[in-house]
This record gives structure tokens, sequence and C-alpha cells, in this order.
């Protein structure tokens, strides 16, 4: 679902290694929690599934941005917040 190797999630599953933002993100779309819930170790119950999905992947894809674009983006969400 990740498009991983089994070697890189069994690696990140025993905590030889520490996923990457961008793997995060994925692995937190593929099971529908918000990336959050890797961090602080529990779901945000406030957002619903939905919501956290859609968050997920925003920060997918923004990850995968240079800082012109990333500068572009923030100008959007900006304009769309008024």
């Amino acid at each position: 679902m990740i498009d991983k190797s089994v070697e890189t999630i069994s690696n990140l599953e025993r905590g030889h290694t520490a996923p990457s933002l961008e793997t995060l993100g994925l692995v937190a779309k593929a099971l529908e929690q918000p990336v959050e819930w890797f961090l602080s170790g529990y779901s945000d119950r406030r957002n619903s599934g939905m919501t956290n999905t859609l968050r997920t992947e925003i920060e997918v894809l923004i990850s995968g941005m240079n800082e012109g674009e990333l500068r572009q983006a923030l100008d959007i969400v900006k304009v769309i917040k008024r």
C-alpha cells in the first residue's frame, strides 16, 4: 500500500530505522490515521476520518515540494482562509 519493500517495512516495524516524513505520511494515509497519531500515540477524535485523511494527503503532497512550491501553496491557503 505504500510502495516500500518488505525489508523496509520490517525495519520500520522493528524500530531498526525511522521513516522519512514522506513514508510516515504514506503509512498514515494507508492506515487512515493522522500523522500526529504516530507522534503523540493517539488519534485526534475532534476531526472526522475524512478530515484526517485529507490532512494526511495534504501532508504527503507538501513533503515533496521545494521551497518555491511551498511558498505558493502557503499563499493559496492564505487566500482560502480569508
